[in-house]
């Protein structure tokens, strides 16, 4: 039952940092494909940073069913390592193949707002920025918010993922406490044992004091 906890844990946090593809309908697919094609000439007004970046669901897919790709040559990973203090700056190692369900995850909680920092990083006329922060906000977000997001590898306390963490952590302590029981009896036996000469009811002292006392 452990082990299956964790497969489900594992999966959970798979689908919340979109290592797992969840969605299959082609317009949403194409939005999350021009994210990872900076320089396909859809957007406007934006800087020299952007041509050097793509906005990917996960650098850690494991399922060949997504097939957004990173477009980025720079060799460098945007992630929640690199990326620590948010998308302000390109500075770190935060920028490449920016890992969504990663970076993007670290603006659920108060201190940084997403828009700006995409202006500060892509320019303010920048059209790719809009359209970054729209898709946080309606499809990442939520869904980091329902399944329980890991910010800086902690579960919040809410959402799907929390509970289940939740849940093998309570299924440990379950299991450790069971695995001490049979430690627990054989104590008992042994005290049991070494009790034996005083209370045999045929042989044992109280039995002779009781003889005695009848007698």
């Amino acid at each position: 039952m452990n082990n299956s906890m964790t497969s489900a844990v594992n999966i959970v946090n798979s689908f919340a940092l979109s290592e797992i593809p969840d969605v299959t309908d082609s317009s949403t697919l194409t939005i999350l494909e021009g994210l990872a094609s900076p320089t396909s000439g859809t957007w406007s007004g934006c800087n020299s940073a952007l041509s050097s970046d793509s906005w990917v669901p996960s650098v850690n897919q494991n399922s060949s069913d997504l097939t957004i790709n990173c477009t980025a040559t720079n060799g460098n990973s945007g992630t929640s390592s690199t990326c620590s203090s948010g998308v302000s700056t390109t500075s770190s190692g935060c920028n490449g193949c920016m890992d969504s369900g990663q970076v993007l995850n670290h603006y659920l909680t108060g201190g940084h707002v997403l828009l700006t920092d995409l202006t500060s990083r892509y320019g303010s006329s920048c059209t790719f920025n809009s359209e970054l922060n729209n898709v946080w906000t309606n499809y990442y977000k939520v869904k980091e918010t329902a399944l329980g997001p890991t910010v800086g590898g902690v579960p919040s306390s809410t959402g799907v993922l929390p509970r289940t963490v939740q849940v093998q952590v309570d299924l440990n302590t379950l299991f450790t406490q069971i695995n001490i029981l049979p430690t627990f009896f054989n104590s008992i036996l042994t005290n049991m044992n070494s009790i034996n000469t005083l209370v045999d009811p045929t042989y044992g002292m109280l039995a002779g004091l009781n003889c005695s006392l009848i007698g």
